[in-house]
């Protein structure tokens, strides 16, 4: 089991929630804290930057200032991330995920793709830098509302 919780830097939990998930999505988590990908050098830094937050998740050697620099990286490559307001999960990480697709190569192969209607999705052997498939089967992208009330109490 991975380490519990992130840092909040500013109002990042919507991106913390995407990192949670992932971190903890066995195949994908296993890909990146084991290094299993080839990037494409310092283009891949969301990928790297995230990779490196996963395995310290996963290792218990997770520190605010990892979180921070993946915030920052991301404020780097995307101006819609930048900043401090909330955002919407799901759309940080199809951004993510679409990220990775060109970080880990988006060229002569699909490594990552989901239908046009953003609800199943499949990887394959990327024939640009010849990673491995994340997944044997298909995959189906699910989408779970939580709704927060300000100042309500749990019995």
């Amino acid at each position: 089991m991975s380490a519990h919780g992130l840092r909040n830097h500013g109002n990042t939990c919507f991106m913390n929630a995407v990192v949670q998930c992932l971190s903890n999505t066995a195949p994908l988590a296993a890909f990146l804290a084991l290094g299993r990908y080839r990037a494409r050098g310092a283009r891949a830094e969301v990928t790297h930057r995230l990779a490196a937050l996963v395995r310290a998740l996963w290792t218990r050697d997770y520190t605010p200032q990892l979180s921070a620099e993946f915030k920052n990286i991301v404020s780097e490559h995307s101006a819609q991330f930048r900043g401090n307001a909330q955002h919407d999960a799901l759309e940080f990480l199809l951004w993510l995920l679409d990220r990775m697709h060109e970080d880990l190569g988006g060229g002569g192969g699909q490594a990552l793709s989901l239908d046009a209607s953003l609800l199943w999705g499949h990887t394959e052997r990327c024939e640009t830098f010849d990673n491995p498939p994340l997944c044997q089967e298909n995959f189906k992208v699910q989408l779970l509302e939580v709704w927060g009330f300000q100042n309500a109490q749990v019995p």
